[in-house]
């Protein structure tokens, strides 16, 4: 494998990576404050979808996940898919844009059972 090429995948598996530590690094604290209150209830690991590869295009440097995760919540199972694409930087170090497409239906049903689930304060 070439250098930038290897950088891409750990770069992206540092990615991955941060989904299933629920503790993301960075100063943005609008984003973790929308997202945090959701990892508390949705208890889940994020990977490679079985038998998928990462897509890495060194010259764009670029890297196409197609993503899915299963977990639990209070009240229920939780599974969802997704396909993700990570713009790096030059060097291949950093993630500079996502574009994300998750799956709607699931992210749909599993707002409804949390709003259900969860009483006003």
């Amino acid at each position: 494998m070439s250098p930038i090429r290897d950088t891409l995948i750990q770069t992206a598996n540092s990615y991955i990576a941060g989904f299933n530590t629920h503790t993301a690094e960075g100063t943005n604290e609008e984003y973790q404050a929308f997202v945090g209150p959701g990892f508390k209830l949705v208890r889940h690991q994020i990977g490679l979808a079985k038998g998928e590869d990462m897509l890495v295009d060194e010259v764009s440097r670029k890297v196409m996940l197609h993503l899915t995760s299963n977990g639990e919540t209070d009240f229920g199972p939780y599974a969802n898919e997704y396909m993700i694409v990570l713009k790096m930087t030059y060097d291949g170090t950093q993630i500079k844009e996502i574009v994300e497409f998750i799956d709607s239906a699931a992210t749909r049903d599993i707002v409804a059972s949390l709003l259900q689930h969860i009483k006003p304060e």
